[in-house]
């Protein structure tokens, strides 16, 4: 009887498919030419409260709030020079919320 010696070839997962890259590179890099010339954006810190009524036996809740308590002059960055507002995102300033729910 005859033997045949099989040739050892790698398994399915670990052979090249045709026509696709074996080996892959990406790079990236993010410059700026002209820097921003508008002042720098000040910290800040805000305080927000909330007030409300404890769920009971009422069909009521209350509810009050204020945010930026202090009314700090808070302002997000906006999108790059040349394109973007000139003085920031202004955001809300002292603000005062009353809230009433009746439950069915």
């Amino acid at each position: 009887m005859a033997t045949r010696a099989r040739s050892a070839s790698p398994p399915a997962a670990a052979r090249r498919c045709a026509d696709a890259p074996h080996h892959h590179l990406f790079a990236r890099a993010d410059w700026s030419f002209a820097g921003d010339t508008r002042a720098a954006i000040a910290d800040y810190s805000t305080l927000d409260l909330s007030l409300r009524t404890l769920p009971g036996k009422s069909q009521w809740d209350f509810a009050v709030s204020v945010r930026n308590l202090f009314n700090a002059d808070v302002r997000e960055p906006s999108l790059a020079p040349g394109t973007a507002r000139p003085n920031d995102l202004p955001q809300a300033r002292r603000s005062l919320y009353l809230e009433a729910s009746y439950r069915l």
